[in-house]
């Protein structure tokens, strides 16, 4: 058994009925291979374009996928990172730096009589994945 969900990842698409029509073909092409779309993790999101002017609507009806409703949301999280619909990251960062915060009192805690160099080293290891780096 193999998931794809980090394959397919995120469908993007300019309107309404072009979003609806590439989540039919989504469908029956998983159809077609025996594999079906987990309908608990899929969502909707709807981001704000910059100019205001050119927002048509703030209200769509439902996406549907085998005549069950996808509902809306204005985050979740995707290969954990979470994404909102403001197009803003603060969130996410915030979370990585409280991650941070975390991982480095844990290390203080655990090894307090361990030498500067081995603390340097879980340090490196433990505290700077490649996420944090960015930060």
């Amino acid at each position: 058994m193999a998931y794809a969900d980090d394959i397919v990842g995120l469908l993007l698409a300019p309107s309404w009925k072009a979003l609806q029509f590439l989540l039919d073909l989504l469908d029956s092409s998983a159809a077609d291979i025996d594999m079906l779309c987990n309908l608990r993790k899929t969502v909707c999101m709807v981001f704000a374009p910059k100019c205001r002017s050119k927002v048509i609507s703030w209200q769509f009806p439902k996406f549907m996928v085998r005549k069950q409703h996808l509902e809306f949301t204005t985050e979740f999280k995707y290969l954990g990172r979470m994404i909102n619909n403001t197009q803003l990251d603060d969130a996410d960062i915030n979370r990585e730096i409280k991650n941070l915060f975390y991982r480095c009192n844990v290390l203080t805690r655990r090894f307090y009589s361990s030498s500067v160099s081995v603390k340097r080293v879980l340090f490196k290891s433990f505290c700077l994945c490649m996420y944090d780096v960015a930060l």
